[in-house]
């Protein structure tokens, strides 16, 4: 069993290193295209009023 910082150690490291936020080796495209155009765009407000409407 991990310790509480163990743990947090674990997933600071897995936080700065993972890599597939940004949506590579995605296999659909409309999860592909949803990763990359809506979620990491830092300019999402609009985008987001688009998705509740």
């Amino acid at each position: 069993m991990y310790s509480r910082f163990q743990l947090a150690a674990k997933y600071l490291k897995y936080y700065f290193t993972s890599s597939n936020g940004k949506g590579h080796g995605t296999h659909s495209p409309f999860i592909f295209h949803f990763i990359t155009n809506i979620l990491n765009d830092k300019n999402s407000t609009k985008n987001i009023q688009e998705l509740k409407s």
